[in-house]
């Protein structure tokens, strides 16, 4: 172990002699040492830092080593990395590993080379939970010291509770909402305000402009265990109570954060610890809707706030759309609803003439619905509609010929599907379909893994104009879009090797060949490529940029 340790070293040096390969690359790190040996391996999202973890020999006391920029940071007993936090200041931008340690029973985190203050462990944990912001500028975890909870926010200790619940960031990256238990009582804390205190609450949720936060509340029931059942509920906002009923959930705010919407239930009972029955209804901005025998989760169109949500009324299922209701279907499946880009058009999966069982529906013709316009029919909709980034159409994959039961479908042809709410496109059938990613750079292109055999894929791509596909591989991983081109990147597994192949018009072509290809980032002018490697007779990593164009003779 050290004399594997006394060889880590960090070196930036060319590679001129690349065999035949027209493909010169650039050594930007890496990393000596059996690599089956690190954990945690991880290039910050500027690729000038790295870091991993080197853990402790299995059945022998030896602690988990940190290394950042193969240099040997500390020892604990346990190690878990994190994340990159960006931390900028008036010389630039800078990305610092962040991980969560422990030694003995303490736990803390360390930043870089700063390490945080020790804590208790939480139970059963050997390290602290971290949350971080969306921006990767803060983060936030939940600690315990002399038998008491509280959140740490950028290593700033809160009010101390009896327990806290997992963090939410503020748009803001930098307030933080939770719940916590006092006395029997619970409270919400948003950023400098506590709310409560409660005889229940629900999680936080922070409107999307970072002004308000609302949760749930009920009073007058019981907690049988970890759950709270009968009495009256409401949902609260900045600490005002709304109306009370039988049972609400999940609140949910409009994009501007001027609106909330919510479902809520009265004249139903509890069994167990399930609310059912009584007429049910989303509430917006306090007014009732339509009673229903049961509603979904409302969301807020994108372009006008228009609430949307499914319901089900005598056995029929509709969804409704402002003051319309779409259809009378015999299923919709209500996670699979979507708005395409900031408009107004929704699409959704539903379904005619299947059966229900055990409290699962399959069978029947399945389609996808954008706005009131049916797609064609399938047997099955084996993959829902996926957005394109640039925002006008969906993408999905539908399947005819196979066979369902209450466990799912199989078999089949498949088919990959374009629609734009006026036309719908229909690929020929294809084998068995595991993925369909749309390109961010080129309108209606798209890539789809096809599984043609047990152990045997290919990748199809569509640029667009011209159809192309890989050679049969046994594995593939890490597919990427090369920027403002029509050409993709993968990597793929063929007879123990991993190649770097580059998929377009043409074809495909290899770039390269190692022991193991990992993560794959195409540079942003589309020249290059940077992508992690492993050399397993030189028990080496290796961080390397190759050009996407083959060098001159």
């Amino acid at each position: 172990m050290n004399k594997r340790i006394s060889l880590l070293l960090m070196c930036t040096l060319f590679l001129t002699n690349c065999g035949k390969s027209k493909y010169e690359k650039q050594v930007i790190s890496k990393v000596f040492g059996e690599p089956r040996d690190f954990q945690f391996v991880s290039f910050s999202p500027d690729h000038k830092g790295l870091t991993y973890v080197i853990p402790a020999i299995k059945d022998v006391l030896t602690p988990w080593t940190i290394c950042i920029n193969n240099e040997l940071v500390s020892t604990y007993d346990f190690v878990s990395f994190q994340g990159w936090i960006k931390s900028a200041d008036s010389t630039g931008t800078e990305y610092i590993p962040l991980y969560s340690v422990s030694s003995g029973k303490k736990a803390g985190i360390i930043l870089g080379q700063t390490e945080s203050e020790k804590y208790e462990l939480l139970g059963s944990d050997q390290n602290f939970r971290v949350l971080l912001s969306k921006d990767s500028t803060s983060y936030a975890y939940w600690a315990r010291a002399d038998s008491l909870e509280f959140m740490v926010v950028n290593s700033v200790a809160g009010e101390k509770f009896e327990r806290v619940g997992r963090p939410f960031f503020a748009p803001d990256n930098r307030t933080v909402a939770y719940k916590a238990l006092r006395a029997r009582k619970w409270f919400i804390v948003f950023g400098e305000k506590k709310f409560g205190p409660y005889e229940a609450v629900g999680q936080p949720v922070i409107s999307p402009d970072g002004v308000s936060v609302a949760f749930i509340t009920a009073t007058g029931g019981k907690w049988v265990g970890d759950e709270y059942i009968g009495g009256k509920w409401c949902v609260v906002v900045n600490g005002k109570p709304q109306r009370t009923y039988d049972w609400v959930w999940n609140p949910t705010f409009s994009a501007d954060g001027k609106h909330i919407a919510y479902r809520a239930s009265n004249g139903g009972g509890w069994n167990n610890k399930t609310y059912q029955g009584g007429s049910w209804f989303v509430v917006v901005d306090g007014k009732e809707g339509k009673r229903y025998d049961g509603v979904g989760d409302p969301v807020f169109s994108p372009a006008k706030n228009i609430v949307t949500y499914v319901a089900t009324q005598k056995n029929k299922w509709v969804l409704v759309f402002g003051e319309n209701e779409i259809g009378a279907f015999d299923y919709i499946d209500r996670f699979k609803i979507n708005f395409v880009g900031k408009s107004d058009n929704v699409t959704f999966v539903a379904s005619n003439g299947g059966r229900w069982e055990k409290g699962v529906y399959y069978g029947g013709k399945w389609f996808v619905m954008f706005n009131d316009k049916k797609g064609k029919e399938f047997d099955c909709i084996w993959i829902p509609p996926v957005l394109d980034t640039l925002q006008t159409m969906v993408g999905y994959v539908g399947s005819d010929g196979g066979k369902w039961d209450t466990t799912g479908y199989s078999g089949g042809s498949y088919f990959a599907v374009l629609s734009d709410g006026s036309s719908e496109i229909v690929s020929s059938p294809l084998p068995l379909v595991r993925l369909f990613m749309f390109s961010p750079y080129v309108r209606a292109s798209y890539a789809l893994l096809l599984q043609i055999q047990e152990n045997s894929f290919v990748i199809l791509y569509f640029d667009g104009d011209k159809t192309a596909t890989s050679l049969p591989c046994d594995e593939v991983q890490s597919i990427r879009f090369v920027p403002d081109s029509k050409k993709l990147l993968a990597a793929v597994k063929r007879q123990k090797r991993w190649h770097l192949v580059s998929i377009e018009g043409s074809g495909e072509k290899v770039l390269s060949t190692y022991d193991f290809i990992g993560d794959i980032t195409p540079g942003d002018d589309g020249k290059s490529a940077k992508i992690s490697i492993i050399d397993y007779k030189k028990k080496t990593s290796f961080l390397v940029e190759l050009p996407l164009k083959p060098k001159r003779d």
